[in-house]
């Protein structure tokens, strides 16, 4: 977009799909993620951060607000479900262990992290 607008109505909705799309404002890449995103009001057409902090600082403030309690809410529950993980791996035997690790498929163990101490 050539002229950028002296007043913008943003509003912030759920977004469904990680697009490309172009900010609607500035024209500048947006990279959206799934979930809240800004749009500009009655529309579907996303607006990056940069306009969104220039025309609705407060909105995006609440957008990032959430965003990072949000991962910090996922990360304390990833964080729970690998000591809660790690405490039934350290009461197997070596066996039972290894048995384990065999049936699973091999992706998943580029996801599990053993210590050398364990084998």
């Amino acid at each position: 977009m050539t002229d950028e607008p002296t007043h913008v109505s943003l509003e912030i909705k759920l977004n469904n799909a990680a697009s490309n799309d172009p900010c609607e404002i500035c024209g500048a890449r947006t990279d959206p993620e799934v979930g809240p995103e800004l749009f500009l009001a009655g529309s579907w057409a996303l607006v990056c951060y940069e306009c969104g902090d220039k025309y609705a600082p407060e909105l995006l403030r609440c957008l990032l607000e959430y965003r990072n309690s949000y991962r910090d809410q996922q990360i304390d529950e990833i964080g729970e479900a690998q000591y809660a993980l790690e405490c039934v791996i350290a009461r197997l035997s070596e066996d039972e262990l290894r048995r384990v690790l065999e049936d699973l498929p091999p992706r998943a163990l580029g996801h599990v992290r053993l210590t050398a101490a364990r084998f």
